[in-house]
This record gives C-alpha cells, sequence and structure tokens, in this order.
C-alpha cells in the first residue's frame, strides 16, 4: 500500500507540477500582456499629449486665421469706401467748381451793373452841376461835384484749398473709372 500511496502522490505531485507550470506559463502570458498593456498606456498617453498639442496648434491657427480673415473684411470694406468716397469726391468737386463758376458769372454781372451805375450817376451829377453850377453858391459846387460812393465785389476769403489743388494738381481729381466693381460682403 505505500507504494499505491507513493504512486498516487506522484501521481499528484504530477498534476500539481503541470498545473503550477501552467500557472507558471499563464502568469508570465499575464506579465507580458500586462507589459503591453502598460505599454499601449504610455503610447496612447503621449499621443493623446500630442493630439492636445496639435488641437492647441490649430486652435491657435484658427484663432490667428479669423483675425486675419477680419482684417482683409476690414480692408476690403476700407478700399470699398475709398472708391466710393474718391467717386463722391469727384462729384462735389465737379459741384463745387460750378458752384463757383455761377457765382464768378453773378459777381462779375453785379460788378458790371455797379459800374454802369456809378457811370450813370457820375454823368447825372456832372449835367446837373453844369447846368445850375452858375446858380449855385461858390461853397455848394465842391460838394455838388463830388463823385459818387463807389462799390466793389470782391471774395472775402480766398478762393478754396480744394479748388486751388484740383488746378494745380488735376491728375489727382480725375473721374474714377467706372469699370471696378466693389466687394461686397457675404
Amino acid at each position: 500500500m505505500l507504494n499505491e500511496n507513493t504512486s498516487t502522490v506522484r501521481k499528484i505531485a504530477g498534476v500539481v507540477k503541470e498545473a503550477i507550470d501552467l500557472y507558471k506559463y499563464l502568469l508570465e502570458q499575464l506579465s507580458a500582456e500586462h507589459q503591453k498593456v502598460n505599454s499601449l498606456k504610455a503610447n496612447i498617453k503621449k499621443e493623446m499629449q500630442s493630439i492636445e498639442k496639435l488641437f492647441k496648434e490649430f486652435e491657435e491657427l484658427y484663432r490667428k486665421t479669423d483675425e486675419e480673415c477680419c482684417e482683409l473684411l476690414s480692408l476690403v470694406d476700407w478700399y470699398t469706401n475709398f472708391e466710393l468716397m474718391h467717386k463722391e469726391l469727384f462729384v462735389e468737386l465737379k459741384r463745387r467748381v460750378e458752384i463757383e463758376q455761377e457765382i464768378e458769372k453773378e459777381v462779375e454781372s453785379y460788378r458790371q451793373v455797379l459800374k454802369e451805375q456809378f457811370e450813370q450817376e457820375v454823368k447825372q451829377r456832372k449835367k446837373f452841376a453844369d447846368e445850375l453850377q452858375g446858380y449855385l453858391p461858390a461853397p455848394l459846387l465842391p460838394l455838388v461835384a463830388e463823385h459818387p460812393i463807389k462799390y466793389q465785389v470782391y471774395p472775402i476769403n480766398q478762393k478754396s484749398a480744394l479748388l486751388n489743388l484740383t488746378q494745380e494738381a488735376p491728375e489727382l481729381f480725375q473721374e474714377p473709372k467706372k469699370e471696378s466693381t466693389p466687394v461686397t460682403k457675404k
């Protein structure tokens, strides 16, 4: 019976050894898988940090692009308004020149009327003095022979500096080309 017991113990010991070997093998496999998971975990952490860095860079690029786009749209607006104001300036200058010319004609006409009235009054006074000077007392003669008051019409201030500039540098005030089209925001 001892033999039998020994044989049974040996069989049990063999089974236990196989189980131990199997457990050892599984433990090694699990340990290797654990290391792989830890390695993957570290790689995933590195990749996540890299992705976060790229995301931050993308956000910064987006912000800069948005700022530059706004600046570009602002410049487009500015140049569109500049072109429109240039056209408006041309229209305004043309209007001012026309008004100035009309006023100059009116003033010249009024000057002519004043000159004619003055000359007429001088003739009338001379006629009066010639006809009546023999009958007037001597002290009144110089008073009767006086010339009438002469009026002059002249501008109070000088010609507009802007109008002067149009004459000095007409190329600055040429009519804008009609072929350009303003850009509009969408």
